[in-house]
């Protein structure tokens, strides 16, 4: 028997994941802050983020699902 050649996927090469779901979420430079806490949009995925004084850290403040 001989291989058959590879057919091309008629949707084109498969898209590569989104940058803030392989590693973080990346907060635009409009942020909003209110009483300490900040939010701000992911640039990749578009998801609402927010982050406070003690954590430090952008966590997802939308809603999932």
């Amino acid at each position: 028997m001989s291989a058959l050649p590879p057919v091309p996927s008629a949707s084109g090469p498969a898209p590569s994941p989104a940058p803030c779901l392989v590693s973080r979420h990346r907060p635009a430079r409009k942020q909003t802050s209110v009483g300490g806490v900040r939010r701000a949009r992911c640039l990749c995925c578009g998801l609402q983020l927010m982050r406070t004084a003690i954590s430090r850290r952008w966590i997802i403040a939308d809603r999932l699902g």
